[in-house]
């Protein structure tokens, strides 16, 4: 086995984006049932129902690791986004698993969970997800935990603008004062523009850059 670079965000984008189009019923219906039946039936993957929920007959461990392995490398990841599967190689999905982390701390305080890395036959109870995923929250709870982690400052302005004047003649034609007469802007609101010019041959353009800075 080579030793492959892990698979980064933008190399997962652009497989999402150029990878090859199936549509989600046929993926849900066809590959995935039929993918899943052929490899049961070639690594002879069979459970006692009656039997414990997690297998410890290590041959039966094995196989269903094996499938799961060509499963994933055969099949690849379905974007629901773009309509396109993902593809790994085996390489990289090794160099992922081996780059994973080993222990994970969910919460803080009094509700931290530790999630680590369990064998079949570990003393350790193992860890059940159920609660809220996905279901309505209220509003005061959402209150209480709003995200602030992460906060960072960033302008990001741009104008790019051209104009030309030819041609043009203007003869006996005085120009104007420029003159803004003291309180012309008193009390104004929201966002005001002044525009002054010299009074003949003119292009004016105008251009507004807002900067907003949002403290929670």
């Amino acid at each position: 086995m080579s030793n492959p670079q892990k698979v980064g965000v933008l190399d997962s984008y652009i497989r999402a984006t150029t990878g090859p189009r199936i549509p989600e019923k046929e993926w849900d219906h066809k590959i995935i049932p039929q993918t899943a039946s052929r490899l049961k039936e070639k690594y002879n993957i069979k459970i006692d129902k009656k039997a414990a929920i997690i297998p410890t007959d290590k041959e039966l461990i094995n196989n269903l690791f094996q499938a799961g392995m060509e499963m994933l490398v055969e099949c690849g990841v379905y974007c629901m986004d773009t309509g396109r599967v993902v593809k790994y190689t085996e390489d990289e999905v090794w160099t992922a698993i081996k780059a994973a982390p080993k222990r994970l701390v969910l919460g803080e305080g009094r509700d931290a969970c530790v999630l680590e890395g369990r064998r079949f036959d570990d003393s350790k109870p193992p860890h059940i997800q159920g609660g809220p995923t996905g279901a309505p929250v209220a509003e005061a709870e959402l209150e209480a935990h709003r995200g602030q982690a992460d906060l960072f400052q960033m302008q990001a302005s741009r104008i790019t603008e051209h104009a030309a004047v030819e041609g043009n003649v203007v003869e006996n034609s005085p120009a104007g004062l420029n003159v803004i007469h003291e309180g012309a802007i008193r009390d104004l609101h929201g966002l005001s523009t002044v525009i002054q010019n010299s009074g003949h041959h003119v292009v004016i353009q105008e251009a507004t850059n807002i900067n907003v800075t949002v403290t929670p």
